[in-house]
Formats: C-alpha cells, structure tokens, sequence
C-alpha cells in the first residue's frame, strides 16, 4: 500500500465548540463525527480533517507542545472563487493576513487566519485542476 497519501489534517484549536461554530460559518464544514471536548472529524474530499483541542493533544502524553498553527492550502479553479471564500472568512469573524490578488508565482491567492492562528492560503494555481468531485490533481501527470 502506498504512503503517499494525505489521510488525516489536523488543525489544533483551543476552544472546540467555538471552533466547530468558526469552521461551519467561515467555511462550510459539516462535523461527521465529535468525541466531547477533544476531538471533531469532518470527511473532506479523500482524507479527513480534524478540530483537536489542544489540551486533549496534552493528554497525549508527548513531550512535546503542539504545534503552534497547522498551514495548508484550499485551491479554486476560478479567482472570483477565491474572492468569495475570503469574503466569507472575515464574515464570519476569520482575519484576512493577505487580501486575494495575484500572487508573484503567477497565480491568485488570499491567506487567512481562523482564531487559533492556524494559517489557510486560498489559491488558483495553474498546475493545479480540481475535479468535478472536488479532487486536486496535478495537470499533465
């Protein structure tokens, strides 16, 4: 079986009912799944991503503080995509770090913030084609 996969992305928050109330206005996340305080799963397009608050991360007995913010990308096929979702974002109380616009690599992006600090880029990159279903693939691979 192959590793080169994404099955699991967490985002560590510190409140989670204020983050699965954040998470469904700024983004339209749908909770599948919650176990009390600690953890909340939402079922995305070939992985999962997960709401962890971070004193249930404590409880896991590392020793190690988790991570300050988790960064990743949400990719559009279209810039007025892009303009809508961070529009969206700051509605529903995110921060806009980087208003949407072209970025230097020759695509069009957006970064926001939700209130752990957790860094999202909202993008439209040429390499990139999203699906019908919502998958991201390489184009001409």
């Amino acid at each position: 079986m192959s590793t080169q996969r994404m099955s699991l992305m967490t985002l560590p928050v510190d409140d989670l009912s204020d983050a699965i109330d954040f998470y469904e206005r700024a983004a339209g996340w749908e909770i599948q799944m919650r176990f009390g305080d600690d953890i909340a799963f939402v079922q995305m397009n070939g992985f999962v991503a997960a709401l962890w608050s971070r004193r249930s991360w404590e409880a896991e007995g590392l020793d190690f503080d988790p991570p300050g913010y988790t960064s990743f990308a949400i990719n559009f096929s279209r810039p007025p995509e892009v303009d809508a979702a961070a529009t969206k974002w700051a509605a529903a109380g995110g921060a806009v770090v980087k208003q949407p616009g072209m970025a230097y690599w020759g695509g069009y992006s957006s970064y926001v913030r939700d209130p752990w600090g957790n860094l999202i880029e909202f993008a439209v990159n040429d390499v990139l084609e999203i699906t019908e279903d919502g998958r991201t693939i390489l184009r001409g691979v």
